[in-house]
């Protein structure tokens, strides 16, 4: 089963695999690591590449926001892979990529390919003149 991780600041990560599995269950091969004040990026991202080293199928790294420091420790870990990182982590989007790890012929790219394509549907803008005029 191709393998999600999600690195971010703090316990944002932890938070995040927490609301995922309430809404989802429990899952295989989903991880979560939060990246702290106390961290070197190096550490991070060797610790990241221990958490991920059985993901055979593959994994998809989800970062809070691009070049900040989860997302470079990622990107050294998919240095020699077909693995992603993607930024911009939210629920809806690791709830995406966990139901569609889940279908028949599923591939990171494929997966990256349907974030990619549904992305704009996770923002929603409501203002108080919509809901209160």
């Amino acid at each position: 089963m191709i393998g999600v991780a999600i690195c971010t600041h703090a316990g944002f990560a932890q938070g995040l695999k927490e609301a995922c599995e309430m809404i989802s269950g429990e899952q295989e091969n989903f991880v979560a690591l939060g990246f702290t004040f106390h961290d070197e990026l190096i550490d991070y991202s060797e610790k990241l590449k221990y958490l991920t080293k059985d993901f055979t199928d593959g994994c998809i790294y989800v970062c809070d926001m691009i070049n900040a420091s989860p997302y470079n420790a990622a990107l050294m870990c998919i240095y020699e892979t077909k693995n992603w990182v993607l930024s911009g982590a939210c629920l809806p989007m690791v709830i995406e990529i966990l139901i569609a790890r889940s279908l028949e012929g599923a591939t990171v790219e494929s997966i990256v390919n349907m974030v990619k394509s549904s992305y704009h549907d996770y923002l929603g803008f409501t203002s108080s003149d919509d809901v209160f005029k």
